[in-house]
């Protein structure tokens, strides 16, 4: 039978590729799968670009380690002015212009994040979150008529342990208000459904602080923080950022990253706050491929026929 297991199981791991040690979205205060175009404006700890990176004026680390690689950029990196504190590694090309490249590592250095691998559990992690059912409900008061920006929403997050709450962009689009109450040893997930999401207004937190809260913005495809102090961290894989001119005290998340502080568009800053719960690092539940569902009935039928032979081997001795 000993036999018969590890035959499964050596079809099983055949079946299921091990995955190098990386960093993850965790570890970087913005996390950007794709590109990242900005002039102006700054990250105050660590960014990670799968793609292009193409910044102008823009900041990164300032308040990082100076030991630290606090620059990764997966494609080619294009600098105007602007600046990095402590390391850079950049998986294509570099060309600077009135900026300190000394911390920018040689041409070939591995880059310590797998943009491929981290983009597809990112996503399916934030479909996963949204499975979360909830344990309190969104109070929410409107003055005027839709699209006015006249609502308030409050979340009472005041249970130990993880709080969720699920609410439409409408509603959280259409508000100026933003109030969170936390209690001692609380976290909040926000699982935001709706596709076009753009925060502006005031928002509160009452009795704890912003590594916190997490919103989730499973459907977002756009997204943009505009006059707002937003304060906590914002998981939205599928979502294009267009920077408003807000602020988030937290980490960012996004597909790609999109801002002009001397234009139209308007930058983000991002601070350096981080989420403190477990979240950002669960890895969700698999959804074998195909191919991976055929190996593993491969082995289970070869499993079961050993077993089958052994037994008849057993009936006739």
């Amino acid at each position: 039978m000993r036999n018969v297991l590890l035959a499964a199981a050596a079809v099983f791991a055949m079946a299921v590729p091990a995955v190098a040690s990386a960093d993850t979205a965790a570890d970087y205060n913005l996390f950007v799968l794709k590109d990242m175009t900005y002039r102006g404006s700054d990250t105050e700890g660590r960014v990670a670009v799968g793609g292009n990176a193409n910044l102008t004026g823009y900041s990164v680390g300032d308040k990082a380690n100076a030991s630290d690689v606090n620059l990764v950029v997966g494609g080619n990196l294009t600098t105007n002015g602007g600046s990095v504190k402590g390391k850079a590694i950049v998986g294509g090309t570099v060309s600077t212009t009135s900026y300190d490249a000394s911390g920018i590592q040689p041409s070939g250095t591995p880059v310590p994040v797998n943009f491929v691998s981290e983009g597809a559990r990112l996503t399916a992690l934030s479909a996963f979150l949204d499975t979360y059912a909830n344990t309190g409900t969104v109070d929410s008061v409107c003055y005027g008529a839709p699209g006015t920006n006249g609502c308030q929403v409050t979340f009472n997050a005041t249970k130990a342990g993880l709080n969720v709450f699920d609410i439409d962009t409408l509603l959280l689009s259409d508000t100026n208000t933003i109030n969170i109450n936390l209690g001692a040893g609380s976290t909040v997930l926000i699982n935001v459904s709706g596709t076009n999401v753009r925060l502006d207004g005031g928002m509160a937190l009452n009795g704890g602080n912003t590594g916190q809260v997490l919103f989730n913005f499973h459907d977002a495809t756009s997204f943009v923080v505009g006059n707002m102090d937003l304060r906590g961290s914002a998981l939205a894989p599928t979502a294009v950022y267009s920077g408003g001119g807000g602020v988030i005290n937290g980490q960012l998340i996004v597909d790609s990253f999109t801002g002009d502080t001397w234009g139209g568009i308007g930058g983000t800053q991002i601070n350096k706050t981080k989420f403190v719960g477990d979240l950002l690092t669960i890895s969700p539940p698999p959804v074998p491929e195909p191919a991976t569902w055929a190996l593993m009935i491969t082995g289970f039928g070869m499993a079961g026929a050993m077993l089958r032979r052994r037994r008849s081997a057993l009936a006739t001795a």
